[in-house]
């Protein structure tokens, strides 16, 4: 989340609250956020752990 925050040009906390949908960020800079994670290959925690369950269950 860190080399978004320096991509996007804000605070780490704000990459948090975009990728979660608060509504204390701006729509406008969600969608930044939202272009530059998808555009770095970001994965979120959940999604990453998801993926992680298929591949195994892929596998067997």
């Amino acid at each position: 989340m860190v080399d978004i925050a320096l991509l996007a040009g804000v605070n780490p906390s704000t990459i948090s609250r975009a990728l979660s949908g608060s509504s204390a960020v701006t729509p406008q800079t969600r969608a930044r956020i939202a272009q530059i994670a998808r555009e770095s290959g970001y994965i979120a925690l959940k999604a990453y752990q998801a993926r992680l369950r298929r591949e195994k269950n892929s596998r067997s």
